[in-house]
């Protein structure tokens, strides 16, 4: 399950162990509908004791961090750099973390855009029944869909004018379409 932004938006996604990170950032991309072109992060880090509610800056100790290369480069936040253990994100799989006992019950933030810093904090829930896509219409070929969720996504590059855009009598903050999402999810490829 992933959290993004104010206004509870959520979606519910089955994906495969075999994806990498990389992949995974763009399975979150397109469920948001989102292009993508925004440098962004993992971070896994134990859960918080402290807070009812987990946020990304106060989750202590970070484990590791998978980043995005860009020319060979890792995009990092280069103060908090020294802290943590980096990983290119298009080499290491979900399976290579959750396949671990000691990672399942960590935490998983995706930050993207970090001027906007767009913050995701991504439950892994277990395994979906092989039955639940079919049974939702959609094809046993496709790998990565949306089982559920709710509101509708925030524009991907509208952050300083957020106040306007939700007061806006065209936009409808619980209206989305998870066959549309499907759809697109359709096109990626593992």
């Amino acid at each position: 399950m992933i959290e993004a932004g104010p206004g509870a938006v959520t979606r519910v996604l089955r994906v495969p162990t075999r994806m990498t990170f990389q992949q995974l950032a763009e399975t979150i991309n397109t469920a948001f509908d989102w292009q993508g072109f925004h440098a962004y992060e993992f971070k896994l880090c134990k859960p918080c004791r402290k807070r009812l509610r987990c946020m990304c800056e106060l989750c202590e100790p970070t484990v590791a961090k998978f980043n995005q290369l860009v020319n060979g480069v890792a995009h990092v936040d280069e103060w908090a750099e020294q802290f943590y253990t980096n990983f290119d994100a298009d080499k290491v799989a979900l399976s290579d973390v959750w396949g671990q006992d000691a990672c399942r019950g960590m935490n998983v933030w995706y930050r993207y855009d970090f001027g906007a810093n767009w913050q995701h904090l991504i439950h892994f829930l277990g395994e979906a029944d092989g039955g639940l896509g079919p049974a939702m219409a959609v094809p046993r070929s496709q790998e990565i869909w949306c089982l559920s969720g709710e509101g509708h996504p925030w524009p991907e590059d509208m952050q300083e004018d957020m106040i306007a855009w939700t007061r806006s009598p065209a936009t409808n903050l619980f209206e989305w379409d998870r066959e549309a999402v499907n759809k697109e999810l359709r096109k990626l490829t593992i």
